[in-house]
């Protein structure tokens, strides 16, 4: 008899707050999540999903939440790596702006 394959969600929905709660197995403690945070699908049973936590601060606690919080929150889309992208905004030259750490004057 062959194991179930394994399935790999991730985060990909999050609350106001960036963050979505799975409860601890066990226990009656709430631990975040951020978007993007891969998990290990384990089981669904009495409304409940469970799965283990694969990565970040929490990884290998196995959690759960409601099965329906599960469908909105948990999905299959992965994080891509782009570029990196740095925004300057430049304000308004300066002429002899003082410097606290410098301890000088300098044309900002």
């Amino acid at each position: 008899m062959q194991a179930p394959p394994k399935v790999y969600k991730y985060v990909n929905e999050i609350g106001e707050d960036g963050w979505v709660q799975g409860l601890l197995n066990g226990s009656r403690n709430l631990i975040p999540l951020c978007k993007y945070t891969k998990v290990l699908m384990m089981d669904t049973k009495d409304g409940r999903t469970q799965f283990k936590v694969v990565d970040g601060t929490h990884a290998g606690s196995v959690l759960s939440m409601k099965t329906e919080n599960a469908t909105k929150y948990l999905g299959s889309s992965a994080p891509t790596q782009g570029g990196i992208e740095v925004n300057v905004t430049y304000g308004k030259y300066q002429e002899g702006w003082w410097s606290d750490a410098r301890s000088q004057k300098l044309d900002q």
